[in-house]
């Protein structure tokens, strides 16, 4: 059973979630340049997929901006965290954000929770 750290506090947990949503910004950035070299290919659909490229780009900027606002908000943020948030999330690498000594979730997860590729 998943234990959640009983001394985590918001400003802890704030800080750790920002760290995350800048890794998950990174791996945006990086799916953005191999999609990228995709649409160089011979015979690429180039002009009706840049639209789609840039909604990889908001999205990316998204989660930095959002990555930031955690980090400004965790500066000013006191209290402990409820121990139920754990079962209202859904991947382990979210919940170990939780535990106590939690590292920064510094990856996606395991290969299991990747789940399936769902592109279109």
């Amino acid at each position: 059973m998943f234990q959640t750290d009983p001394e985590l506090t918001m400003q802890a947990l704030i800080q750790r979630l920002s760290g995350h949503m800048d890794v998950l910004a990174s791996e945006v950035h990086q799916i953005e340049f191999a999609v990228a070299e995709e649409f160089t290919q011979p015979g690429s659909k180039v002009p009706r997929n840049i639209a789609r490229l840039q909604r990889l780009d908001f999205l990316r900027q998204a989660l930095e901006d959002m990555a930031l606002l955690l980090l400004y908000l965790s500066e000013d943020c006191f209290g402990k965290v409820d121990p139920e948030i754990p079962d209202r999330l859904r991947l382990e690498v979210s919940k170990s954000l939780l535990e106590n000594g939690a590292p920064q979730a510094s990856n996606l997860g395991s290969e299991e929770e990747l789940g399936e590729v769902d592109l279109f």
